[in-house]
This record gives structure tokens, C-alpha cells and sequence, in this order.
């Protein structure tokens, strides 16, 4: 069963390294002339910026990037000028939606002393070469003569999209290193690094961009993120960017960057609450060093709630964490039958809305509603798979529709409701069936199963678009037609993704055979009350019943049951009409259940009622 992990409280400073390096910067008194940080957010084009060179063959796309739009196959070059000190640090982030080779690649000038590169000195790095071993290319170039003086990893850039954010530092002395992060890593890694001191120059510099390319590629480059800075010593705390769930005595901690393995080492360094466990062992993945398992000795169990407590581990910058970081996880449950049921249909929706059902857990269960699907029984239209990543809480709700919009847009949602977008099987508008199942492997378990009709709908509505039906009673059963109603229009006609209007707790059982859970009702489709419930328990199986309304006078008025075979407990219930669906005058009326049993036994109970109005 897959596991869950999600941050419940992590007090410390929130700050991109972005905006970190500008405020250093600042603070050191470095000039920010020749050195610069570029995020391509500006809405100003980019011949106005401080970009120069082939500027016509780029452009500034709706992401936020910088992005080659050129006409026709070649090679452009942008630059800007730079100064850049002793110490430097290059950060940028490129994209190339193709697998690279020679005749379509990318080159980086860290820096430049002119642009004729037929004259020039500086260094560049490139990325592309024919077949599979694309990798980062570190190059010297003097007086217009270049040469590869070191290489990266083979292959790391052979895939498409051929994208990372890549890194460059140089300090005073000539050690150069080169580091790269994927998109879906934390951490940079070092690829490789070198000494190299030929080109000393570094005043009047010039940072350039350089794609090569054909004509199928000639929008096909993407750079962000490009900043050129002295570096800034790392004071930053580690954060915890990610908790991961191995198995029930496992989890993995996934951290912004490599930590003091010293610290780390520590179980006391770590907490598992309310159990108050500590790991007895902790092991780290040499591949990805800002990663460790925590190992414990007793097992998680399903659906319970544990917070994870970590405090005092530091980076290998000697930074400490400020203040304990918590998180909560928890394993999910596989659901059985009715741990989850269909709480509410919308199946005739207004025009241009569509259609949703609702799903309710009230069981003590966590439940991964992931991959259970929806099916319309009477129908030959496909059934649908949930997508969505979500765990149901005990007690939660939650309504799915292909069309999560139209939803909010008709009814009034509070913030509590839960509405996620789904694709349904088509339902028609006068019956049909909900059914959820889960499945596994290649069996198909049944969880909740509704058949619906119109005719179940309150019988007074003469337009009942827009109008979903809702359960009464979470613990009555989905096939009793009594135990469904339509939403109150006092609550907009439907209530998707939280507390039905029509919903009522079960009643505690009384001493009789039947009893009312509320004496007052009032049909007035307000959701306080609508219908008149009749409960009832009985001994044992195969009682017959007949329950009729009489009116104070003694008119019969209508006929709830007749020579039905009841179960040992259930509800029936009046929606204060007439048998011909007429209305009635506000007053008393009077149940009379008549009951016998194969056995001979027979019983017979009044109850009283009062049908109420508005003032």
C-alpha cells in the first residue's frame, strides 16, 4: 500500500538562493554592474534589456524564459557585458526540447574578452555531439583557438528533453568546478573540476549564449535562471524537502542539500510520535547524499496518524537547524465493502453543468481513492478509474466531476468542500446506477452500489435539473429508496464535497419496535427536518409489516408499506403528502403499524406526528 508524508510544521526562513545572493550582495558591497541575475520575468522586450547581439532571433515566451525564435537554420548569440571577480559563481538553467548532436547544440561563454571569436579569450562549456554520449564539454579558448580541456559524465544529456540547471564556480586560484542539477533532483552534483588559470582577464567581460541549430530546431532553446555573482557562503539551515515512506518500518528524508553525516548519525536527532520511537539504525544512499533511511524496530500501523520530529542535524556548512521540524504520515487502507458508499447524485444537471457523484468514509480508515472505479451498471458506458492522488479521511467527503468548474460556478461551496475532477460514466437523466470498486490485481470487489430513479426525487419539485438526491442516513443501506432525498434549495439544490443538507445522525435505539427520531417535520425542502423518519427494530427476521397515516380524525391518508417483509432494523419514511402526491394541512396524523410474524406472533404500535408550516 503506497504511504503518505505531508509537512505539518516547519518554522524557518522561506528565501529562493535567488533572492538570498541579491540581498548578500547588497550587504557585501559588491558592484552590481558588471555582474547581474536575470529571470526573464520582465515585461519590457528584450532590445530594451541589457541583452545585445542576435536579440531579434529570441524572445521572452509566456513561461517566463528566454526562448530561440529564429527563421530559418544557423546559429544565434546573445551576450551581455560583465565584470567579474576574482572568486565567480555562474548559475543558469537551459532546455533543449530534442535529443542534441553536432548539428544542433548549445554553447555557453562563461566569458569572453570580445565577440569576434575569431580574436577571442575566455572559456565556454557545450552541450551536444552525435550519438549517445552527450555530456558537458569544458573548453579554453585563446585568441580564437579552442580546446577541450575537461568532460563530464557521458551521457547524461542524451535523453530528450536535454535540460538542467547547471552550475560553474571559479575561485582566485584557477579551481574550476561544474556541477548540475536535473529537474527532478534537490541537490547539484559535481560532474567533475580542474585547474586552469591561461586566461586571467576579468574586467570587461562579456556572458554569452550561442545555440546552433537546424531547421526543425530553430525554437527549440529555452534558458531561465541566469545569474552571474561572486559567491555567497552558504547560511542557510538545511530544509526538509520531502518524506517518503518505504515500508512500515522505513522512511526515507529527502534534504535541500548534503548534511553533516556526524549529526545525522544520531537517532536522537529523531522522534516518532505518539509511540515515541527513535530509529535504530540510519543509512545513507552514497549516490544521493542528501538522502538517508531511518530504519525503526516496531511497525507503523495502517490509517494511524505519526508526526516525525527532527531537530539538530546540520549542512556541511556547520548550519544548524533553528527549531524542530515535524511531519505527519500515515499508511492508508485498502477499503471493504461500505467503508466508503455514494453519499450523493447529481445525474440531471443544469444546462451546461455536469454531472457528480459524492463519496463519503465512515469508517475508521484512511482510504487512497486512487485507482477505484466508478461504474454505471445499467449502462453500456465505460467505467472510469480514479486518477487523482487522494486519501479519504474517517468523516471526510468528497465529490467528483469531469467539470469541476460548472460545479463551483452553480452551487455555493463552502471552504471546506472537496470537489476534484474526475471523468464519470455517463448517467441518464431518469435512472440508472452508481457502483464504486475497488480492484485488485484481477479481481473487482464491489464497495458501494446505488440504483436511482427520478421518481426518487421529492415528489412536489416539478423541474428537478440541477437537483442532486442525497443520503439521509451514512448507515442505512444505498439500495432503500427511503433513504435517499432531494438536496434542500435553502442549501442551492446540491452540496458536493461536504455535509448533505438531508443528512441525520442515527438515533439511539429505543425500547419499542418503532419509534420517530423527530416528532415535527415540515416538507418544505428547507433541509431542517423535510421528512418524517420512521425508525424501527425488530427481534428477529420474518416480521411482515403495514404502516399507514391516518389522519387525526380517523382518514386514512396514506399507505408507507403493505405486507412488506421488513429487516430486523431499518427506516421508513413519510415526505408529508398525500397518496396522489396532494398536500396537506399543517396538524397531527397518527402511524399505525400492523406487524405478524410465520411464527403467529403479531404487534401492533401508534405513533403520533406533527406536520408543521412556516409562520
Amino acid at each position: 500500500m503506497e504511504s503518505n508524508f505531508f509537512l505539518t510544521l516547519q518554522k524557518k526562513m522561506n528565501m529562493t538562493k535567488k533572492t538570498l545572493i541579491s540581498i548578500m550582495l547588497l550587504l557585501v558591497g559588491i558592484p552590481l554592474s558588471g555582474q547581474f541575475n536575470d529571470d526573464f520575468n520582465q515585461i519590457v522586450p528584450l532590445s530594451q534589456t541589457a541583452w545585445k547581439g542576435d536579440i531579434q532571433d529570441f524572445v521572452l515566451n509566456d513561461s517566463g524564459q528566454l526562448q530561440l525564435k529564429a527563421p530559418e537554420a544557423g546559429s544565434s548569440l546573445i551576450y551581455r557585458k560583465t565584470n567579474l571577480p576574482d572568486s565567480v559563481e555562474w548559475n543558469f538553467f537551459f532546455s533543449m526540447d530534442f535529443s542534441p548532436s553536432n548539428n544542433n547544440k548549445l554553447r555557453i561563454y562563461l566569458q569572453l574578452d570580445t565577440l569576434d571569436l575569431a580574436m577571442a579569450s575566455g572559456y565556454f562549456i557545450e552541450i551536444g555531439e552525435n550519438g549517445s554520449e552527450d555530456k558537458i564539454k569544458f573548453a579554453r579558448i585563446v585568441n580564437g583557438t579552442a580546446l577541450t580541456i575537461a568532460e563530464g559524465t557521458p551521457g547524461v544529456f542524451s535523453s530528450e528533453p536535454s535540460e538542467a540547471y547547471i552550475r560553474v564556480t571559479r575561485n582566485a586560484q584557477g579551481l574550476w568546478k561544474v556541477y548540475f542539477r536535473k529537474l527532478e533532483e534537490a541537490i547539484y552534483e559535481l560532474d567533475f573540476e580542474l585547474f586552469d588559470s591561461t586566461v586571467k582577464r576579468y574586467f570587461d567581460q562579456n556572458f554569452a549564449i550561442e545555440c546552433i541549430y537546424t531547421s526543425t530546431r530553430t525554437s527549440h532553446f529555452f534558458f531561465d535562471d541566469i545569474s552571474v555573482s561572486e559567491p555567497v557562503p552558504d547560511q542557510k539551515p538545511p530544509i526538509l524537502l520531502e518524506g517518503k515512506l518505504l515500508s512500515h518500518t522505513s522512511l526515507e528524508l529527502v534534504f535541500d542539500e548534503i548534511l553533516d553525516k556526524t549529526s545525522v548519525s544520531k537517532p536522537e536527532h529523531y522522534q516518532v510520535e505518539p509511540d515515541f520511537q527513535q530509529p535504530v539504525e540510519i543509512s545513507f544512499n552514497p549516490f544521493r547524499p542528501n538522502r538517508m533511511t531511518l530504519h525503526f524496530a516496531h511497525p507503523f500501523i495502517n490509517s494511524k496518524l505519526y508526526t516525525l520530529s527532527v531537530h539538530g542535524l546540520s549542512d556541511l556548512g556547520g548550519n544548524t537547524l533553528p527549531e524542530p521540524i515535524r511531519y505527519g504520515f500515515y499508511f492508508p487502507e485498502k477499503p471493504g465493502y461500505q467503508d466508503i458508499i455514494i453519499n450523493e447524485i447529481l445525474f440531471d444537471p443544469y444546462t451546461d453543468g455536469e454531472d457528480f457523484i459524492e463519496i463519503y468514509n465512515p469508517s475508521s480508515k484512511i482510504i487512497p481513492l486512487k485507482g477505484l472505479i466508478i461504474k454505471n451498471s445499467m449502462s453500456t458506458s465505460l467505467p472510469q478509474k480514479i486518477s487523482q492522488e487522494y486519501d479519504l479521511f474517517p468523516g471526510k467527503y468528497i465529490a467528483i466531476s469531469p467539470d469541476t468548474h460548472t460545479i463551483r460556478q452553480f452551487y455555493p461551496l463552502p471552504d471546506s468542500a472537496h470537489v476534484v475532477f474526475n471523468a464519470l460514466p455517463s448517467f441518464n437523466n431518469d435512472q440508472g446506477n452508481v457502483s464504486v470498486y475497488l480492484q485488485d490485481g484481477a479481481i473487482l470487489s464491489l464497495l458501494d452500489s446505488v440504483d436511482y430513479h427520478e421518481d426518487m426525487h421529492f415528489s412536489l419539485i416539478e423541474n428537478r435539473e440541477g437537483i442532486s438526491l442525497e443520503r439521509i442516513y451514512a448507515t442505512e443501506p444505498g439500495y432503500n429508496k427511503a433513504n435517499w432525498q432531494s438536496a434542500s434549495s435553502v442549501f442551492g439544490n446540491a452540496t458536493p464535497g461536504y455535509r448533505n443538507s438531508q443528512f441525520r445522525l442515527e438515533s439511539i435505539t429505543q425500547d419499542t419496535l418503532f419509534w420517530l427520531e423527530e416528532a415535527v417535520f415540515s416538507p418544505d425542502q428547507d433541509g431542517y427536518f423535510d421528512n418524517l423518519v420512521v425508525q424501527y427494530q425488530l427481534p428477529e427476521d420474518g416480521w411482515v409489516g403495514t404502516l399507514e397515516v391516518f389522519s387525526i380524525s380517523g382518514q386514512q391518508i396514506r399507505t408507507l408499506v403493505n405486507n412488506k417483509l421488513l429487516g430486523t432494523k431499518g427506516i421508513l419514511v413519510w415526505d408529508g403528502l398525500t397518496e396522489d402526491g396532494g398536500l396537506l394541512p399543517v396538524g397531527p396524523y397518527i402511524i399505525l403499524a400492523h406487524l405478524f410474524h410465520p411464527s403467529g406472533k403479531t404487534a401492533r404500535q401508534k405513533l403520533v406526528c406533527l406536520l408543521a408550516g412556516k409562520l
